[in-house]
């Protein structure tokens, strides 16, 4: 049986991550769960263990995952790492805030019919701003020290000081470098092939600024697997329109079900229940006719 791998980073909304969990229950699939050091005080491990009847769950090391940092990268490694040794067929980065739009029966199905492709987002970086995410050098733990608005502004400073210094980082590489979504589902090929590279990906793209968005599509389009990549992208919904992203409510049900995707974030259980709880009771039925 080809499982799946559903590697899961939460770090608020312990209620969304229980229900989460429960959709995904299935035996086709093994759960990996990180949860954020500095936030992990909010959930209890056993209460989402006994959720699953069905799929294998396992929690991964705690580290502390700082906004725009390589510590998000850090975790996504870590988690491909916990996982890649039971050769999953595909691995599905989400977050603890999303939910899958699709059954299980549906999602295991268009992955066997889609056997071999790739699901990331991604176009090529064009533009100076943009660059400046990988080209120069940033530091995480300001994150914790200064408000985000002001470390926006402070970033195209401290970067126009690097540029004056003839400062870049990714002079000698002849990689092409592109953005797209952080969340993706990869084949079990293509994770090898990442974790055979995590020296690389480290001195790559360490101290840099949101760099989990550029190193999925940047590896893959630079790699032998390019060609596999799918014209369905990452198969994430997310809305950037309404919000930073907007979180779903109950009355965008029909929007979200009439959908050719087959994830979305974002949600909150704690401010709009409803709308988990109906996807949730959809998902579960679809399962149980299949």
């Amino acid at each position: 049986m080809k499982t799946h791998a559903y590697l899961i980073v939460a770090h608020n909304e312990p209620k969304a991550l229980q229900l989460l969990v429960s959709v995904l229950d299935d035996p086709r699939n093994h759960i990996y769960i990180h949860i954020d050091e500095k936030s992990k005080h909010l959930f209890v491990k056993d209460e989402i263990v006994a959720i699953c009847s069905f799929s294998k769950i396992t929690f991964i090391p705690s580290i502390k995952v700082y906004w725009s940092g390589y510590s998000q990268i850090q975790v996504t490694l870590n988690l491909l790492h916990a996982a890649i040794s039971n050769k999953h067929r595909y691995y599905h980065l989400i977050s603890g805030v999303d939910l899958p739009l699709k059954s299980q029966d549906e999602l295991h199905l268009f992955f066997q019919e889609n056997d071999g492709d790739e699901f990331v987002s991604g176009t090529k970086v064009t533009t100076w701003k943009t660059s400046t995410r990988f080209r120069y050098y940033h530091y995480e733990k300001l994150v914790a020290a200064i408000d985000r608005k002001i470390l926006r502004k402070l970033r195209y400073l401290l970067s126009a000081l690097q540029r004056l210094f003839f400062i870049d980082r990714t002079r000698g590489t002849d990689l092409v470098f592109y953005m797209g979504g952080n969340w993706f589902s990869i084949t079990h090929d293509f994770a090898s092939y990442l974790m055979e590279r995590k020296e690389f990906i480290r001195k790559t793209f360490n101290y840099g600024f949101f760099n989990d968005e550029i190193l999925m599509p940047t590896l893959l389009f630079n790699s032998p697997f390019k060609n596999n990549v799918s014209k369905k992208m990452n198969l994430r919904y997310v809305d950037w329109k309404r919000g930073n992203p907007y979180i779903w409510q109950e009355k965008d049900y029909e929007e979200l079900t009439s959908k050719d995707l087959y994830f979305a974030r974002k949600f909150s259980y704690e401010k709009h229940p409803e709308i988990m709880e109906k996807l949730k009771r959809k998902l579960l039925a679809s399962s149980e006719k299949g």
